[in-house]
């Protein structure tokens, strides 16, 4: 009974944590974006490329640098005098895919793609969820009618 209660309390949670990751890959995107247009405009207003992301903060184009919906540190990377923005994902390391993956260092493609794979993970983790939770609720019912039948077993017998 109180393993019962307990799950229908992490039900929500769980189910949250996934809608929160899906949010956070869009926003990611969205920000990459925004921080990638500060970029652009220092480069055109000073024709040169920008060497550090603190050169944006010191020339006023940026308050902060600010952090990705994860809580890590939007990096930048420069390669042949292009520079840009971009989050390294739910797991805050170079590298991996879904949720995980580095938003906004490569094509808007790429970006867009694993950006919605985040969301088949809650999808799966929401049907696992839900079938857990009928699972559970038929075990309940059952163990309750047990225990009212051998109740009123009693009752008569007594």
């Amino acid at each position: 009974m109180p393993f019962f209660l307990f799950f229908l309390l992490m039900l929500p949670a769980s189910c949250n944590a996934c809608v929160d990751d899906s949010y956070r890959s869009k926003k990611a995107l969205f920000d990459t974006a925004q921080l990638n247009k500060s970029i652009a405009l220092f480069q055109s207003e000073t024709g040169r490329t920008i060497k550090t992301a603190m050169e944006l903060v010191n020339e006023g184009y940026l308050n902060v640098i600010p952090q990705d919906r994860w809580g890590n540190d939007y990096k930048m990377n420069i390669t042949n005098n292009e520079a840009r923005f971009y989050s390294t994902g739910s797991d805050g390391v170079a590298g991996g895919s879904g949720c995980a993956y580095d938003f906004g260092i490569a094509s808007s493609e790429m970006d867009e793609t694993n950006s919605a794979q985040c969301e088949p993970a809650c999808e799966r983790l929401s049907i696992i969820s839900m079938i857990l939770f009928i699972i559970l609720s038929i075990v309940f019912i059952v163990i309750s009618v047990i225990k009212y039948n051998k109740k009123a077993r009693e009752e008569l017998e007594g």
